[in-house]
């Protein structure tokens, strides 16, 4: 927390496997698609909750991954975030071979995956195409 901001862009694309010339082609997209410009030198600490949302949301989102699992979408945020958000996971998930994602939304599920399984207390209770 008392990194920069671009200190936990290295960091965490580091931790994800990203090499420092990959992450180096992505900062400035990162920095502008988390629309933190004027604070991308501050320590993490001092971001407002939505802040560091949008920058970490930004890190894990700017890489192409072969295999991505979510639980529930992006839900917080002003409104013009979440429709960039919602369009970056749109294309994430197209252009990914595998997606997991647990929701308590049955529309969100039906609209994104092709199989589904429901649990009830811990046990499958339904497995199938959606």
């Amino acid at each position: 927390m008392d990194g920069t901001g671009i200190e936990n862009i290295y960091f965490r694309s580091t931790l994800m496997g990203i090499e420092k010339k990959v992450i180096d082609k992505k900062i400035d997209e990162i920095i502008s698609f988390a629309d933190i410009k004027n604070f991308i030198n501050y320590p993490i600490k001092t971001y407002s909750s939505g802040m560091l949302m949008r920058l970490l949301f930004s890190i894990v989102t700017a890489y192409n991954h072969e295999i991505i699992v979510m639980d529930e979408f992006i839900s917080t945020g002003d409104a013009k975030f979440i429709v960039k958000a919602n369009d970056r996971i749109h294309k994430m998930i197209h252009n990914s071979n595998n997606f997991i994602f647990a929701s308590h939304s049955l529309d969100l599920i039906t609209k994104f995956c092709n199989r589904m399984i429901i649990l009830y207390g811990g046990e499958i209770v339904f497995y199938g195409r959606t």
